[in-house]
């Protein structure tokens, strides 16, 4: 779910006691985790791609692509990165709104 629709569920928590880094932590977690599963979904795909198109290709011995360890890590990162900074913005905002303004947000 994306924040904007989260708003009156972030006021509550803040009304019940909740500080602002655990809205930001929450949210940031939640992000983070979409990126992860994200990653491993286009890791998946991505290998059986190369695995198709090097076996497409093989008659004429040329292996165009490679799957190494360490591209495997980079490509993890990469999307645990994008997935964190993405959800960067929208948790700082969650996490900075008061309690009041978030309950009347319909």
């Amino acid at each position: 779910m994306s924040v904007a629709e989260r708003t009156r569920e972030f006021g509550i928590l803040k009304a019940i006691g909740a500080e602002t880094k655990d809205i930001l932590l929450l949210t940031l977690g939640e992000a983070s985790c979409m990126g992860f599963f994200g990653e491993i979904l286009g890791i998946l795909v991505g290998t059986r791609a190369v695995y198709v198109m090097n076996a497409w290709l093989a008659n004429t011995r040329i292996v165009l692509f490679l799957i190494t360890p360490r591209l495997l890590i980079i490509a993890m990162l990469f999307a645990l990165l994008i997935g964190a900074l993405s959800g960067l913005y929208p948790a700082y905002r969650a996490s900075k709104m008061s309690p009041m303004e978030a309950l009347k947000h319909a």
